[in-house]
């Protein structure tokens, strides 16, 4: 059950939280911040993700930030970096928000 959903104030993103929300049978309703758009750095968004008060959190955003944040979540090297393709979702356990602190999960991507 997720306690909090992020997204960008651009209309994709505010559309695809709407509907995973409403897929995942979710009461909430996306939360939408100027933090998630995709010319921020993912050191910004680290920074805001420590003060967030939520266990279960929902990101909707775009690249290059989310493939950014993935890889600084994951401790990824730039050569490493997963970039993440349009409706693509990757799910990662974090028990502290920090570089390298996450624990990849899975990655659900669109069927072409």
């Amino acid at each position: 059950m997720l306690d909090a959903c992020y997204c960008s104030p651009y209309l994709r993103a505010t559309q695809t939280a709407a509907h995973f929300l409403e897929r995942v049978g979710s009461t909430l309703a996306p939360d939408v911040t100027e933090r998630l758009t995709p010319e921020r750095r993912a050191k910004v968004v680290l920074e805001w993700l420590e003060l967030v008060a939520a266990e279960h959190v929902l990101l909707v955003s775009h690249n290059p930030l989310v493939s950014e944040l993935l890889a600084v979540l994951t401790g990824r090297s730039e050569a490493e970096m997963h970039i993440m393709s349009t409706c693509e979702m990757n799910a990662l356990h974090v028990d502290h928000v920090g570089v390298g602190q996450a624990r990849f999960l899975f990655r659900l991507s669109p069927v072409r």
